[in-house]
């Protein structure tokens, strides 16, 4: 095998090899947990940052919060507010089954169930799943 082929396959290795490394860190390193994205949402809310809270669903249910907050924003419905829910709502719990994950959030004195899914973007709540007391 001549020098040229060498380098070649040595850079073509590293190339490999880096690229595990980044899959590896972004999946286990730099993603946050259920929890820690919650608490991300939770100031963005407290900010106003809109667009921040929405980053925290899933694609499929992103657009339908936004759409529900900027009606909500229209109409002055503001007790239907997601934001303002998770605003005040206080983490009690987490637990992972492997994609899926449950938060439990203390809201208005009662413990309600936050559904999340694992993502390409890490863990974001699926709001399709969440339970109908979130209703009330």
């Amino acid at each position: 095998m001549d020098n040229a082929m060498k380098k070649i396959l040595i850079g073509l290795g590293l190339v490999v090899l880096g690229f595990v490394f980044w899959w590896s860190y972004d999946r286990y390193i730099v993603n946050l947990s259920p929890s820690d994205e919650i608490r991300r949402m939770v100031s963005a809310a407290r900010l106003g940052d809109e667009a921040g809270f929405v980053k925290g669903f899933t694609p499929e249910s992103g657009p339908i919060i936004s759409a529900m907050l900027s009606l909500s924003k229209s109409y002055g419905h503001v007790r239907v507010n997601p934001i303002k829910r998770i605003a005040e709502a206080d983490l009690v719990d987490e637990t992972i089954n492997g994609d899926e994950a449950v938060v439990l959030l203390q809201y208005r004195n009662k413990t309600k169930e936050l559904p999340m899914k694992w993502t390409d973007d890490g863990w974001k709540v699926d709001a399709f799943e969440m339970d109908q007391n979130w209703k009330r």
